[in-house]
């Protein structure tokens, strides 16, 4: 059996993409795209999966991107209110392919090349109740609101603002933020098109929670502004509750790669776990009814992977189990059940099918794994 995707969680919207609007506590298989006419041969797994608040994108090998869930303000792209299956977002451009693509709440953005000049562009639809999509209103169509002329290699996107980061590690934020999610800084709270962060360079990939950021530098530090009400910019117990313009983690351990939920980050260096942020439903792999506002480490096996949801967090050892912990009121964790677990515990699933996962997402209450039959 070749590579596949897995979903489970929350299928209000369709956002899980296998044809209702229902929940699953157990890892259901979902299939993007379909196989050529005659063909026996199984349709290639997409290249990326993500999802959002209640929609979710993939991307395939030809850089076909499709969407489903909500579309009650456009995010798809699509004509349709909801989507219970993935359908390619056939109004982008005929020749753009499509590299990266980031869900917000009510909103998607997404980074094309064109296939013949090999430009690029950045488009934008949904919801522009707080100017997330850099226009001047809501669209259903992908509108662009970026220049041809720079390559983008990283986007988020939050509740209310979105980020993208430049080959040149370049930020650029745009939307609502009055907590500084922005990292624009007091006198600017508020974005109304793509604007670059002052003073910050060397970015390879930007993160957005509900109302913070996270930038990854390419010297493996990070940077994090926005609300810190949960302690969730693990800047220490004495840090405002709102940071307007970025800051470093104090002697900030070198990271390799970052997952941000709505108010707790995950940091993984070495296959060495660290989490910090708000930690009431046991997502930060430990329960703690008070925040944590300092990066602590959590004693797992060698970890590859990692994501967060919007209060749960999925960790991916390097032995190809997935471990989740955290809400999991719609089955989001995997477990058959829709308890909270405050440790991270095997999704039994894929050990009892001899299945191996190589990569896994998350995002509101949505968890999306690929896996394959081990050899």
């Amino acid at each position: 059996m070749p590579a596949v995707w897995f979903v489970w969680g929350s299928g209000a919207d369709g956002q899980l993409g296998i044809g209702d609007t229902l929940d699953y506590s157990m890892p259901t298989e979902m299939v993007v795209g379909q196989p050529e006419v005659g063909s026996l041969a199984a349709t290639p797994p997409p290249v990326v999966v993500i999802t959002g608040g209640c929609h979710s994108a993939a991307i395939d090998a030809s850089g076909t991107l499709y969407t489903w869930g909500s579309n009650a303000h456009g995010q798809l792209g699509h004509s349709a209110s909801s989507i219970t299956t993935p359908s390619p977002m056939a109004i982008l451009p005929v020749k753009a392919r499509t590299t990266t693509v980031a869900c917000g709440w009510a909103h998607s953005v997404v980074a094309t090349t064109d296939s013949t000049e090999g430009t690029t562009a950045v488009f934008s639809c949904g919801s522009n109740q707080y100017d997330q999509l850099g226009h001047t209103h809501d669209s259903a169509t992908p509108l662009r609101v970026f220049p041809a002329t720079v390559a983008v290699v990283s986007l988020a996107c939050g509740w209310k603002h979105s980020l993208l980061a430049t080959s040149t590690g370049h930020v650029y934020a745009w939307g609502l933020g009055r907590h500084g999610e922005l990292g624009l800084g007091p006198d600017q709270p508020r974005a109304t098109t793509p604007t670059q962060l002052p003073g910050v360079d060397g970015v390879v990939a930007v993160h957005c929670g509900w109302q913070h950021s996270v930038l990854h530098l390419a010297s493996r530090e990070i940077l994090v502004t926005g609300n810190n009400r949960h302690g969730q910019l693990g800047l220490g117990n004495d840090a405002p509750k709102s940071v307007m313009q970025p800051q470093p983690l104090p002697a900030s351990t070198p990271f390799d790669a970052i997952a941000v939920g709505w108010h707790h980050v995950i940091g993984l260096v070495d296959g060495q776990v660290y989490s910090w942020g708000r930690g009431a439903f046991g997502q930060l792999g430990y329960y703690s009814d008070a925040f944590v506002a300092t990066p602590q480490h959590l004693d797992l096996p060698p970890i590859a992977a990692v994501a967060c949801g919007s209060e749960h967090s999925l960790f991916l050892t390097q032995a190809g189990e997935l471990l989740t912990c955290g809400w999991g009121e719609h089955g989001n964790l995997g477990h058959g059940d829709g308890a909270n677990v405050t440790t991270p515990t095997p999704v039994a699933f894929f050990h009892r099918r001899r299945l191996v996962v190589d990569r896994c997402c998350a995002a509101g209450a949505v968890s999306m794994a690929r896996a394959a039959v081990a050899e």
